[in-house]
């Protein structure tokens, strides 16, 4: 059990006022670009006083303790405000670099805007959303439908796609699906099978693995007429499949792995393009699975979100204003494209990889009406109900708290999508790879979400253990926006909850049964929802 006791005075957090550079004086881009470094270096001085309280008051409290949660609450604040700020300083030096505006004197406002508009190319922290809204409906009902006889030389394949395009980025987009729609990724080839990946030959066998994918893309790309790359690197991912594990090595907590990929260029501006990942119909071992829709997000990613997760060997095909360093790419946070797609910021965002003790904490802060969900893997595997995630009505952050069952390394996948994720196809958006030193032990089990949790808005604050001891007197207390009443269900004994501001608290004496949070909710009078389900032994 969590210890509730109060902090001592020792945790009060103080951090200096510093003045900002105001957005209104004209200065020059030298002087903007310094008044924002010294802006970054004062959020990240806050932030880590503030990581340092967090963690003693964890220690002593536990994670959802009021105080631990406003401690985190402040933190995590702070920390959006620092990432922000990191992204303008990367901009602001960026503009500098290219020698844009040296002899002129802006507002640091009009020094900002000028940056985002030269549309400079730097690793994008932290992301914002950048759904493409282009609609594709047509050329990709087209490229589907594309007679079979065609697919057997590149040459008329190249000429149908172009054909039913109204332009280049529809003749990339008809490329792509085509690819992603006809094609099998052979994963069986890592095993040392040599298959022949000449786009002429892929085409009759309508199988390979990334290279046959990226080749392939290039030569229809060429022969319609697009500025294409082929992009050999590596992979960077923070659990390796076996089958990868001959083209495989691990540089600090990540591990790389031999890939190609694509770049084409629209309207001027490189974007990567990776057909083998957007491809969801996959052989292994002799086996053939469809692993759910055609993943669009690996169409058109900007090469400063594709640096997240790809490594080009050639510093200038990472296609950005400032070539990221192999020291700096092994610090990055793993994110993929759903990231950016969401809108969705991560927390930790410094580093993919941590040292925890039993229990862990990530945050992520997502526009309304997206989700964020996370699930925890060992060697490969799932593991199911040891990541509880609910959405602070407050900040609208998303709490995804982890608990292990054994020490060791695990694997966080962090999800986003809109509606119910059990009923939706959510991105994967971040991976954090965990060393788990202590354990919760296989008796811990998190409470069970109900549906209606999520669907409210709810938010939990205790008891997080899914397993009470009955016999004794249990506190509860969870937010609830909208209810009417808040009670606990022992077996089919309800006990009220004592309510104000929408936050529900009281002890309840438990007997060995079910145990639940239910609701009557002022839009359904009459209707009893169950939030949360413990059990009581």
């Amino acid at each position: 059990m969590r210890r509730l006791f109060h902090l001592m005075l020792g945790l009060t957090v103080a951090v200096p006022f510093v003045a900002a550079q105001s957005d209104t004086s004209p200065v020059p881009l030298p002087q903007a670009v310094e008044a924002k470094r010294k802006d970054s270096e004062r959020l990240r001085l806050e932030v880590e006083q503030l990581a340092r309280a967090v963690a003693k008051s964890q220690d002593a409290n536990g994670p959802f303790h009021t105080t631990t949660f406003d401690l985190r609450k402040q933190m995590a604040t702070q920390h959006w405000l620092a990432v922000e700020c990191e992204r303008d300083l990367l901009g602001l030096s960026a503009l500098l670099r290219r020698g844009k505006g040296s002899q002129k004197q802006l507002p640091l406002k009009e020094w900002l805007d000028a940056a985002r508009q030269e549309n400079l190319a730097y690793p994008a922290l932290p992301p914002r959303a950048t759904t493409d809204t282009y609609d594709y409906s047509a050329i990709d009902e087209y490229a589907k439908n594309t007679p079979r006889e065609i697919g057997s030389s590149t040459v008329k394949l190249a000429a149908y796609l172009s054909k039913g395009a109204k332009n280049d980025r529809e003749k990339a987009r008809a490329i792509f699906v085509w690819i992603c729609e006809n094609m099998i990724y052979d994963q069986d080839v890592l095993a040392g099978r040599v298959v022949e990946s000449r786009p002429e030959f892929v085409l009759r066998a309508r199988a390979g693995e990334c290279t046959a994918h990226a080749n392939l893309f290039h030569s229809l790309a060429t022969q319609a007429k697009l500025k294409a790359l082929l992009i050999a690197g590596q992979e960077r991912q923070l659990d390796v499949d076996p089958a990868y594990a001959s083209r495989t090595k691990k540089v600090g907590p990540a591990y790389y792995t031999t890939h190609l990929w694509n770049a084409v260029q629209l309207d001027g501006r490189w974007l990567v393009v990776d057909t083998s990942l957007g491809n969801t119909h996959m052989k292994k071992q002799g086996k053939m699975e469809h692993l759910g829709p055609r993943r669009d997000e690996w169409f058109l990613v900007p090469p400063g979100e594709a640096i997240y997760s790809h490594w080009p060997t050639d510093a200038k095909l990472q296609l950005l204003d400032r070539p990221v360093t192999i020291k700096e790419h092994v610090s990055l946070p793993l994110l993929a494209p759903g990231a950016f797609r969401h809108g969705v910021q991560m927390w930790p965002s410094s580093t993919p990889a941590l040292t925890v003790t039993d229990s862990v904490t990530v945050r992520a802060r997502a526009p309304e009406g997206v989700t964020v969900v996370g699930v925890l893997a060992r060697n490969n595997t799932p593991v199911q109900g040891w990541v509880f995630d609910q959405r602070d009505p407050e900040t609208g952050d998303t709490d995804l708290y982890a608990v292990f069952p054994k020490t060791g390394p695990y694997l966080l996948r962090v999800f986003a999508g809109k509606g119910d994720p059990s009923k939706g196809s959510f991105d994967a958006i971040a991976d954090y790879r965990i060393e788990a030193k202590s354990a919760k032990g296989d008796g811990f089990r998190l409470p069970v979400q109900w549906p209606p949790f999520r669907v409210k808005g709810c938010y939990l604050y205790e008891p997080l253990n899914g397993v009470l001891k009955a016999g004794t007197k249990v506190p509860f207390r969870v937010r609830v926006p909208g209810a009417k009443q808040v009670s606990v269900l022992v077996g089919k004994t309800p006990t009220p909850l004592t309510g104000k501001d929408g936050v529900y608290s009281g002890e309840v004496m438990l007997t060995p049964d079910n145990v639940g949070i239910v609701a009557e909710f002022a839009d359904q009078p009459g209707m009893i929802a169950i939030l949360v389900g413990y059990k009581a032994e």
